[in-house]
């Protein structure tokens, strides 16, 4: 963000400079190609774009997709702290669109009093607060991977751009060439096939797919720019021929169904690109990396999908695309099982905001997922594979988490989720509801989270619902102290030092959060508000570095 916004002020001072002073893309570099003293190769086709078409990385990408940050801008907005001079100044700013708001409208505003509606901030927004939005935040291992794709769609689109025939050969003529022969147009379409069969290769069409739920409205036209210079190369007569481009049907397929689905929910104002929720540009990030290789398990199914619309129109643009009937499936030989894994993985990477949680709340995911959590639940330890219960507590971990106001309402308020948590645990012996340590942290986690979005939005409450939070949360507190005494011995035999650690933490943060809202209720109210001391001298004991 720090740099893309160096480059933006460095680009404003140099407009109106000489051509040698200014930035281009295709001068960009970084990684090997930027402490390498060689110079581009303009002999090869594509010229000095041959260091980006080499340098895009399919594991930077997944990492991208898997999280993607719905709320970067196209011009990262001013950091005040810094540029002072900016301070005062009636800026332009895209706004992102409130977590629990009914339309996904949004727009680039100024921030002025007449904004209301918006309720926009009456400071600019500084870099910092943009990079802790809860979509920006690294939740993969090790150092985030991710590229910025503020940065790098552009990169693409100009690429794309350059080589795009027809403007190739309307240059050419605007600059006195006129011998424009037959040939030479075969050859410019056969080098931006090539281009496109490259760009695809590289797997960064899911990049392009996923911007398509970007909160940045510009952003979001240059990603169906590039769909548009895309579907010209794969459908054109020189891509029909290439020899060895077996997934290029499918690939068409699936873009032209994404063009189709676009127009059909688009205003009839053309420069507006609707944004699309982040469930469905997820699945279609995740479903072009598939339908691309027969020899993924998940091929069949995610092929079938968009074979079986008539009108080949992706028409998921506001729904819930495929769970329910990956989750649901009846496969035989393991194949249910990978697609319920499958879908529970999308499910848990794709909700990033309230506007997603709307639409699995339409389709009572919630309420599928806590039933088939106590089903598998009551096989018990004959269970040994506890993976697909792990997952379910850590999408509801993740329903708290980015949901925004509309999960609390609805989880916390409505379905009762910490009785449904504590009846996990009061139900039966601790073999049997969580019989694996993964499972026992994965719970342990997510009560942690559960209790901490109450804290954190304790004003939202009114008195009733305060009294039961707090009856609620302190048999929770019980039950979730009691489990781990008696099975602390177990998890400490086979969990890292770093993940004893978390649970200490997790443990600390659970009798914290539960005294916050028991301190929000009359004391007459409750009695025995703590855990036994024994317990608590137990616990210590264990946990003690």
């Amino acid at each position: 963000v720090n740099l893309r916004r160096l480059l933006k002020l460095y680009q404003s001072l140099k407009q109106n400079g000489p051509d040698n002073e200014k930035i281009y893309h295709d001068e960009l570099r970084w990684g090997a190609d930027a402490l390498s003293n060689n110079t581009p190769n303009d002999s090869k086709i594509y010229g000095k774009w041959e260091w980006f078409l080499s340098s895009l990385d399919p594991t930077r990408v997944r990492a991208t997709v898997n999280f993607f940050p719905v709320w970067e801008e196209l011009i990262p907005p001013p950091d005040i702290a810094v540029e002072t001079w900016m301070s005062g100044q009636d800026i332009t700013f895209e706004v992102p669109m409130d977590d629990d708001a009914d339309s996904e409208n949004e727009s680039s505003c100024k921030a002025t009093e007449n904004n209301k509606l918006l309720d926009l901030p009456q400071e600019l927004p500084s870099l910092t607060k943009v990079a802790n939005q809860a979509s920006f935040k690294w939740a993969g291992p090790g150092q985030d991977k991710r590229y910025s794709p503020a940065f790098i769609l552009p990169l693409i689109l100009s690429l794309l751009h350059q080589f795009y025939p027809p403007l190739v050969k309307e240059h050419q003529s605007s600059g006195g060439n006129k011998m424009f022969t037959k040939e030479d147009i075969i050859i410019q379409h056969e080098h931006f096939v090539n281009l496109v069969r490259r760009i695809l290769d590289s797997g960064s069409i899911s990049l392009v797919l996923s911007a398509l739920s970007s909160h940045c409205g510009s952003i979001r036209k240059i990603s169906v720019t590039i769909l548009g210079y895309l579907l010209y190369g794969l459908q054109s007569e020189e891509a029909a021929v290439v020899a060895g481009w077996r997934e290029r049907p499918q690939l068409e397929m699936v873009l032209d169904s994404v063009r189709r689905g676009i127009l059909r929910i688009s205003s009839e104002e053309k420069l507006y690109v609707p944004m699309l929720p982040n469930v469905s540009s997820s699945f279609l990030a995740r479903s072009i990396s598939i339908v691309t290789k027969p020899s993924d398990p998940m091929y069949a199914s995610i092929n079938a999908y968009f074979l079986r619309s008539d009108d080949g129109v992706f028409k998921d643009t506001s729904k819930l695309p495929a769970f329910i009937g990956l989750y649901c499936s009846c496969s035989s030989d393991g194949q249910a099982k990978r697609e319920r894994l499958w879908a529970l993985r999308f499910l848990k990477d794709s909700v990033v905001d309230g506007y997603c949680f709307k639409l699995v709340i339409h389709r009572q995911i919630p309420f599928i997922l806590m039933n088939s959590f106590d089903s598998n639940m009551s096989k018990g330890a004959n269970s040994k594979d506890t993976s697909e219960q792990v997952l379910i507590l850590e999408v509801f971990e993740r329903f708290l988490s980015r949901g925004g106001k509309v999960a609390i309402s609805y989880l916390i308020k409505q379905v009762g989720f910490l009785s449904w948590l504590h009846g996990i645990l009061s139900s039966r012996n601790i073999s049997l509801s969580l019989p694996s340590v993964a499972l026992r942290c994965a719970f342990l986690s997510l009560t942690k989270e559960a209790l901490g979005v109450i804290v954190s939005n304790i004003h939202t409450f009114d008195v009733k619902e305060l009294s039961d939070l707090s009856h609620e949360s302190k048999l929770l507190l019980h039950s979730v102290a009691s489990l781990y005494e008696r099975a602390i011995d177990e998890i400490k035999s086979v969990i890292s030092p770093d993940g004893l650690q978390k649970i200490n933490c997790d443990l600390s943060d659970i009798c914290y959060f539960t005294s916050e809202v028991l301190s929000m209720t009359s004391t007459e109210s409750h009695t025995e508000i703590g855990i036994p001391l024994s317990m608590a001298i137990n616990l210590l004991n264990y946990f003690a570095l």
